[in-house]
């Protein structure tokens, strides 16, 4: 019987090595969020092994219910980085992912990050954010211990409040089409340009409309709206920017024209 088992885990050391060594933790407690308030969320638990030198974290979260302010790191957080790389994809609000890299790591510290999370929706509102997949030094551990916190909203609805900004792009590098999320404070006309790292205007909304897509995201989803000829209210937006076939491989700037003038640079790629 001792051969047996014996033979059973010398296969299983050969087979599964992975499973054999240490796995990494990570939990987020249950937190209440009254609408319009901003929490700090700490992400808890320890990376493994103990020799890592970069990791990736993918969370998914509601983003009709809760929207990711800041992930906070540095000297007081297993991830050194400050800032830290975030990425966000909200293609779909029910299941928005959040990605969160760096390449400076404190294993031996039991607070990864931290997240501000500010409260969009209530009275009575539930929602979770949870940590999905983990990459060490590139690699996707199997079988690690995630575990996500439920966020509540509750209390009487107010005002909602809108920091006007331009997020950075999602895939960066990309070869296709990318997506910019913004956000307006008030009603605004709106217009991009792309200029090259020169500072030559490559492409205009105002010259050619086709390039860019741009869509206002309301609790059904996402509605496309038409750049050129409409005001743009306060909310939430997704730019997505499809080079056409003359556009040349490298580095650029978006430009966003609102009341105020906002950048964000990126790499295309073909």
């Amino acid at each position: 019987m001792s051969k047996r088992i014996f033979y059973f885990l010398f296969l299983f050391a050969v087979l599964c090595p992975e499973l054999l060594l240490s796995q990494s933790v990570i939990s987020l407690r249950d937190t209440t969020v009254p609408r319009g308030s901003i929490y700090k969320i700490n992400v808890t638990g320890k990376i493994e092994p103990s020799n890592s030198t970069s990791v990736k974290i993918v969370f998914t979260y509601d983003a009709r219910i809760i929207d990711i302010k800041a992930v906070n790191g540095g000297t007081a957080f297993a991830l050194n980085c400050n800032p830290l790389s975030t990425t966000f994809d909200l293609s779909r609000l029910d299941s928005a992912k959040l990605e969160i890299s760096c390449n400076n790591i404190s294993t031996d510290k039991n607070v990864i990050c931290s997240i501000d999370v500010e409260g969009l929706v209530g009275p009575d509102s539930i929602g979770y954010l949870a940590p999905k997949e983990i990459y060490v030094d590139g690699k996707l551990q199997v079988g690690t211990n995630l575990s996500g916190g439920r966020i509540e909203v509750p209390g009487y609805p107010i005002i909602q409040k809108y920091v006007e900004r331009l997020g950075q792009n999602y895939p960066n590098p990309f070869g296709g089409m990318t997506t910019f999320p913004f956000v307006i404070d008030r009603s605004t006309n709106l217009k991009f340009y792309i200029y090259s790292t020169a500072g030559q205007l490559i492409v205009s909304s105002e010259t050619d409309e086709s390039n860019f897509a741009v869509y206002f995201i309301s609790s059904g989803g996402k509605i496309k709206k038409n750049i050129n000829n409409e005001t743009f209210t306060t909310g939430k937006y997704l730019l997505e920017f499809s080079p056409s076939l003359t556009f040349s491989q490298g580095s650029y700037f978006l430009l966003m024209v609102t009341n105020n003038t906002y950048n964000s640079n990126f790499i295309y790629l073909k």
